[in-house]
């Protein structure tokens, strides 16, 4: 609508071109040849010493994600299809037309570009490369947040997901803990699984009745993973019951536990740089940042993860809320070390 009142103007005025400022930024809208007005803003250059301008096409190509399987190994003329949410988002909300250049991105690095070839029989898009795929790394060390998020209320679990998500971490693990024992509203008696701490499966015998919250957050998880546009999918991992935490912190590179009175987290980040550089390397296994529920880990609870070999970090005198805590925590430890960064 803005646009079309823009072009409407600039052809009563008899001009090709619009300067005003938009936003607290000086703004040009170009009207071109089919009567569309391309907007650029004009950002000041901090490196340049005669304060010259530089123009930011917002343009950008629109991220689509699909199935690792479908980017594998493919080359430049690699034809495949979005599925039907993707198609949905490239069609009906963005309403890309056939030849429109996009991303497609795999959920596991994998990056390329394609452009939208047409729609099959089926009523799903399909797309073709224009690259071979290239693969982004992990950049900076894997944090998994731990937290005893089932008893939060009002969203705010979701936020949390949600957030986790935009601030880079690698992954968000559910607790169970004997001030925060439910699995959504029903209470339920979880046994405590034989943890292998080298398999990917090392939750299978822990039962979790409430999978429709845990589907929610992986689509939670994988909205905000568009919305920020990363190139690796946060990992939901199983919920587990604090009590079996112990092998799984024991053989993580660094475990951080947000506890009352510790040492702050800065100091400690500083004390355990080498654990921190261990958790960036290629391959290694993620750390752990655990905080507990309203109400905190019980004595018993940090007594048995700190002799597991979790290290007590403070965040401030307030008292926090657990999605506060979380944030705080993962924020301090991907951008407090000069050197560490967050998934690009």
């Amino acid at each position: 609508m803005l646009a079309r009142q823009l072009a409407s103007a600039a052809c009563r005025l008899g001009r090709s071109r619009l300067d005003f400022r938009c936003s607290g930024f000086p703004c040009t809208w170009e009207l071109g040849s089919a009567s569309i007005l391309h907007r650029k803003y004009h950002i000041k250059s901090q490196a340049s010493s005669a304060r010259s301008s530089q123009v930011i096409d917002s343009k950008r190509p629109s991220r689509f994600y699909v199935s690792e399987h479908l980017l594998k190994n493919s080359t430049a003329g690699t034809t495949f299809q979005l599925n039907t949410e993707e198609t949905n988002h490239a069609l009906r909300v963005l309403r890309l037309r056939e030849g429109a250049c996009l991303e497609v991105c795999d959920g596991n690095g994998g990056l390329v570009l394609a452009k939208l070839r047409g729609i099959a029989h089926n009523n799903k898009a399909y797309v073709e490369t224009i690259e071979d795929i290239r693969q982004v790394e992990w950049q900076g060390p894997k944090w998994e947040v731990v937290a005893a998020c089932f008893s939060l209320k009002g969203g705010r679990a979701d936020w949390l997901v949600e957030k986790c998500t935009e601030l880079g971490a690698w992954g968000v693990r559910p607790i169970l803990t004997v001030r925060s024992p439910h699995l959504g509203r029903k209470q339920v008696v979880i046994e405590v699984a034989t943890i292998d701490e080298d398999s990917e499966e090392e939750v299978e015998d822990v039962e979790t009745p409430n999978q429709t919250r845990m589907k929610r957050w992986e689509r939670v998880a994988q909205s905000a993973v568009k919305q920020c546009l990363r190139a690796h999918t946060l990992a939901m991992r199983k919920p587990l019951h604090v009590s079996s935490l112990a092998s799984i912190v024991a053989a993580a590179p660094l475990a951080l536990v947000g506890m009352e009175g510790a040492p702050p987290v800065a100091q400690v980040l500083q004390e355990e740089a080498g654990a921190v550089r261990e958790a960036s390397l290629p391959g290694a296994k993620p750390g752990l940042l655990l905080i507990g529920p309203e109400g905190d880990f019980t004595p018993e609870e940090v007594e048995q993860l700190i002799a597991a070999g979790a290290k007590p970090v403070g965040l401030g005198p307030n008292r926090l809320r657990v999605e506060t805590a979380a944030l705080a925590l993962l924020a301090a430890t991907t951008f407090c070390l000069p050197s560490v960064s967050s998934d690009a």
